[in-house]
């Protein structure tokens, strides 16, 4: 899956300098503020055919933070008007 730009991103969340483009890449962002008064940052994947192939067949999707905190994250899609499908 690749990270990509989406209609809402407003900035990039840059690479780290000591890093390569191929350890990383800059990624399209967004801020906003949620129906809960939660302040988020979302980004946009594509999944490849390998992706969907996978996902169709059952495989688990992974989520890998670099570092050693990590913060609450959301993974989901959205439904053809708009809105996050349900968990």
């Amino acid at each position: 899956m690749k990270g990509t730009t989406f209609p809402d991103a407003t900035f990039d969340l840059v690479k780290p300098e000591s890093m390569t483009d191929e350890q990383c890449y800059s990624l399209p962002a967004a801020r906003g503020v949620d129906n809960n008064n939660m302040p988020y940052i979302l980004t946009a994947f594509k999944p490849s055919k390998e992706d969907i192939d996978a996902l169709n067949r059952g495989e688990l999707l992974y989520l890998k933070v670099i570092g050693t905190q990590f913060a609450p994250v959301a993974l989901f899609t959205l439904n053809e008007q708009g809105n996050a499908n349900p968990e």
